[in-house]
């Protein structure tokens, strides 16, 4: 109090003593004021707080109420240099109570940021390009060509905000309840260990620094670090003028490699875990462990494992190596296996988590790297897309992707292109019953092709039921074993010509592809409404009246289609692609199974026993078959063989047995033995 006291006394003598300055003399020496210095004084440090609250309050309530009224004092130098200058300024500038010299210099530097700005994105840009993380024009011409009607973007571009598995649950449930799932998962990471350190994670003594996250795999913070073994090389440029990349493994790692080729000869996972312990991102390791966990029924230890190889895979990837811009190749090889099989097996967990929207940009991804499609990518895009919503990419694809329209008669894709309408039409359907209007629609089917008329979902299924006939017997075979579709109505119409006589037409590629659409979309067509649907578009295919059908094409006519797509053929191109893969179903492993595997590792090696020792017989009568052999021709025979006679108690090194030696000296006993008294009676 007394400190405000005296500023305030000072600051009267001060206008008493001199008039105020007019306003041109204050903004001509604003900056002259700055130079001298009130005298110190000590009390001004104990009572600064207070000075800025009271300043403040006192500036407020000393506003001009007119424009006659005059200006302020000016205030010393001690008092406008500190904090609460700046805090009021700050305030006032929020109130608009700005002077015409501060907004004047404002829009005098307005232009030179702006300029600045302008300048730092365009050497962003060019640093960017130079690192090759942003497309050159030509790529981009490429892509444009590539997108068609997708606005530029290419058909297998990936989103990389969406390839983060807890951004979608993130949306799925929310920031807070994923949060708090997380806290949990790390305390939770100590479960197995002691109590001790589980009390030290508790109190979170056990934090260590952050690995580096990946595009799509954040680090859990009980990894180890990434010890290499393996990067990813920029091997040239593809025909299509793509990047192409592939993984180079270093010496030390294929010995680790070898080491692991023996543990898994054993047949025993406890040496692959221990294996893991000193080598923590051995991706045939992880594999196994996952696959092994997967049986189990042990499903967050299976993911980790995944996650982990994955994870160590991004760690080596090129500075180059972009998945964004769709412009890369990774040719399936060897040497980059790993990734292709993560990355399935990762989509595959994804989609029976209910993330579908992550697992579509995987797939995507997986496309990418190979149009070959080594994994069959194609044969479960097309699910994903249906379950994630993506409706108008899944028409794209059938119509861009590789240049053609080969994908669109893939059966898999004929029927989710039907099934794709039948949503959107729903969907229209009930906004519009809702809002009264078909915006939505519109909205809906944004992405289609074509700028007529689309056709509708009842002409789509009609013909994938007369091009594949066969796919609908299978389907509601399977369904019927769950108890959908097994009515007389089903029985009565697969029992018409056109479902009878239904077939794979002898193509072993066809079939496979069949039995692999049917374990992977059955549940898609087991709802009620989707049951009625498919039976009236079956009842269309069925009918005898060819104006009925669409486009005015027979049975007969699709029949052709279906030939010269898939001829017959005994050879199957999809043989390599297992159905249980696409299965959410997974087979378990009775535990009694896993831990007797190393028994059946020493079962194993006892067959073996069994088989050396009965070739030891056969070599034990054929030495008992030959004549004797001298010790030069011993020494030539295998050394098994010469172990075996030397063995034999009737061998003497090629000498035969003095058995006459041996019947002198039994007679010779005899006779030195005592006769027992009494006689032969």
């Amino acid at each position: 109090m007394a400190g405000r006291a005296h500023k305030k006394l000072l600051s009267q003598q001060l206008a008493v003593a001199q008039p105020g300055p007019s306003e041109e003399e204050e903004d001509e020496s604003s900056e002259e004021e700055e130079a001298p210095a009130a005298p110190f004084n000590p009390f001004s440090l104990l009572t600064d707080d207070e000075d800025e609250g009271a300043a403040q309050q006192d500036s407020d309530n000393e506003q001009p109420s007119s424009p006659e009224a005059p200006p302020p004092p000016p205030r010393p130098a001690a008092a406008t240099v500190g904090s609460g200058s700046r805090k009021r300024g700050g305030k006032s500038k929020k109130k608009g109570g700005r002077r015409g010299g501060a907004e004047d210099s404002d829009e005098e530097t307005m232009p030179d940021t702006k300029g600045k700005a302008a300048a730092d994105e365009e050497d962003l840009d060019a640093i960017l390009q130079e690192l090759n993380l942003q497309p050159s024009a030509a790529a981009t011409a490429q892509q444009q060509q590539q997108g068609g009607s997708g606005g530029g973007r290419p058909l297998l571009a990936v989103d990389m905000r969406q390839l983060k598995a807890d951004e979608e649950l993130r949306r799925m449930f929310g920031s807070r309840v994923v949060d708090e799932d997380e806290e949990d998962g790390g305390a939770g990471a100590f479960a197995g260990a002691s109590r001790r350190v589980r009390r030290l994670a508790a109190r979170g003594l056990l934090r260590r620094a952050a690995l580096k996250p990946g595009a799509i795999i954040t680090p859990r913070d009980t990894w180890p670090r990434f010890d290499g073994g393996f990067t990813m090389e920029l091997q040239g440029t593809t025909p299509d003028g793509r990047q192409q990349f592939g993984y180079a493994y270093s010496q030390a790692y294929q010995a680790v490699q070898e080491l692991y080729e023996e543990c898994q000869a054993t047949f025993d996972p406890n040496h692959i875990a221990a294996l893991l312990q000193n080598h923590p991102y051995h991706l045939d390791a992880l594999l196994t462990m996952q696959d092994l966990y997967r049986s189990m029924g042990e499903q967050s230890y299976a993911e980790e494992m995944l996650e982990r190889a994955l994870y160590a895979l991004e760690m080596g990837w090129h500075p180059s190596f972009s998945p964004a811009a769709a412009n890369v190749a990774l040719p399936y090889s060897e040497q980059n296996a790993p990734l292709f099989i993560c990355l399935f097996r990762y989509m595959q967990s994804l989609s029976r988590r209910g993330l579908h929207r992550t697992a579509l940009e995987v797939c995507k991804l997986l496309l990418a790297l190979d149009h070959d499609d080594p994994l069959g990518a194609l044969c479960t895009i097309d699910y994903l897309a249906l379950r994630a919503g993506r409706y108008d990419f899944l028409e794209r694809l059938a119509q861009q992707y590789g240049g053609d329209s080969s994908v669109a008669l893939l059966p898999n894709v004929v029927f989710s292109l039907a099934l794709a309408r039948w949503y959107q039409e729903q969907e229209a359907s009930s906004s519009g019953k809702g809002r009264g209007t078909k915006a939505s629609s519109s909205s809906s089917a944004a992405g289609a092709a074509g700028d007529g008329e689309q056709p509708s979902s009842a002409d789509l299924l009609a013909k994938a039921v007369l091009l594949y006939p066969e796919a609908v017997v299978r389907l509601q075979r399977v369904l019927a074993g769950k108890g959908v579709g097994a009515d007389a109505a089903w029985a009565a119409l697969l029992s018409r010509p056109l479902f009878a006589a239904a077939s794979d037409g002898g193509s072993a590629s066809l079939g496979h592809l069949l039995d692999i659409w049917v374990e992977r979309q059955h549940l898609l067509w087991k709802a009620q409404p989707v049951q009625e649907w498919l039976r009236a578009a079956c009842e269309r295919a069925a009918a005898d009246d060819s104006l009925d059908l669409p486009d005015g094409l027979t049975a007969a006519d699709w029949a052709c289609v279906r030939e010269q797509a898939w001829p017959a053929s005994d050879e199957n191109e999809y043989g390599h692609l297992r159905i249980h893969d696409f299965s959410d179903t997974v087979s378990r492993i009775p535990p009694e199974e896993i831990h007797g595997m190393a028994g059946a590792a020493q079962q194993q090696q006892q067959v073996d026993m069994v088989a050396l020792e009965a070739e030891m017989r056969a070599l034990a009568q054929q030495i008992q078959a030959q004549p004797d052999m001298t010790e030069e021709e011993l020494q030539q025979v295998h050394p098994l063989a010469a172990l075996l006679r030397s063995l034999l108690p009737w061998v003497n090194l090629g000498q035969a047995p003095e058995y006459r030696a041996d019947d002198e000296a039994a007679q010779q006993q005899q006779q030195q033995e005592p006769q027992p008294e009494g006689g032969e009676g």
